[in-house]
């Protein structure tokens, strides 16, 4: 059981629990290429080079692009969330701890996805990195990262950004970026860039996380633009929670687990723009 408990025990409290504020997670899932079920403790994905078109004279036999595949290999890993309810420390409070451990593990899990999704990014070397410079996420600095996309003939989809709270007042500071949406009240009635696509790009805030979050350097945030295409996961155990009784403990054990890894697939569908969040 969580041992804090015993802090709640002794004392009238609300039995409808309020967790810390914390990232719900799983806010990464639906950015990139997900392969679900996997067998094993490693998946690969497939990269195909690319393919040149030849002209071909009357009756002469074709000529082949001769593609190449190379893969991309990614580690699963596994990952748990667990703890335990006493049955006699139950008794004790008001509320249902079993049903807040659910929630709060499930939360864990969550961020650990998107960890592994941002970790995934800090480790690549992408084409285009855009430095800090002494100023915040500008407005150039998103049409910049977007022009490194399509320089390499990415991002004509779908483009995800993961940007901080810091960055995301100081874009919806860019007058050039935000006065039409001001004016359809789409930033205001959202609260925010948060699942808005705005230029033709997903912004999704990532907040401070105790498992590590955006990479911070000092007052140098960075953060990723992305292609859909480009990053990968592989899910060998989907999440999931589970409750189970534990009769040597005489408690309640929750846990949520995921088994999974991510990684970069092509390097050239990401961008890496590095912010000064004291400005």
């Amino acid at each position: 059981m969580s041992i804090f408990v015993t802090n709640v025990s002794v004392i009238q409290f609300e039995s409808d629990v309020h967790s810390e504020f914390q990232s719900r997670g799983f806010k990464t899932r639906n950015t990139l290429r997900l392969r679900t079920g996997v067998v094993g403790a490693t998946i690969s994905f497939p990269v195909a080079s690319e393919g040149i078109a030849q002209q071909k004279p009357l009756q002469a036999d074709v000529v082949p692009m001769n593609v190449e595949y190379h893969p991309v290999n990614v580690d699963l890993t596994n990952w748990h969330a667990s703890d335990y309810s006493d049955i006699f420390a139950q008794a004790e409070i008001n509320f249902d701890e079993r049903m807040e451990l659910v929630k709060t593990s499930a939360m864990a899990i969550g961020r650990r996805m998107d960890q592994m999704v941002i970790d995934a990014l800090d480790a690549s070397t992408p084409d285009t990195i855009i430095v800090d410079g002494g100023t915040g996420f500008t407005y150039a600095k998103l049409r910049a990262a977007i022009a490194g996309l399509h320089a390499n003939n990415a991002g004509y989809d779908e483009i995800y950004a993961l940007i901080s709270p810091v960055a995301e007042g100081q874009l919806m500071d860019e007058e050039k970026l935000t006065s039409s949406f001001f004016v359809n009240q789409q930033v205001i009635n959202n609260g925010g860039l948060n699942n808005i696509k705005l230029g033709g790009v997903h912004f999704i805030v990532i907040g401070n996380m105790t498992e590590g979050g955006l990479p911070k350097t000092g007052d140098i945030r960075t953060c990723f633009m992305y292609d859909r295409q480009a990053i990968g996961m592989g899910i060998g155990i989907d999440f999931r929670t589970e409750i189970n009784y534990v009769p040597e403990k005489l408690s309640w054990l929750v846990s949520s687990v995921f088994k999974a890894g991510a990684a970069v697939i092509d390097e050239r569908g990401v961008v890496e723009i590095q912010i000064d969040e004291s400005v």
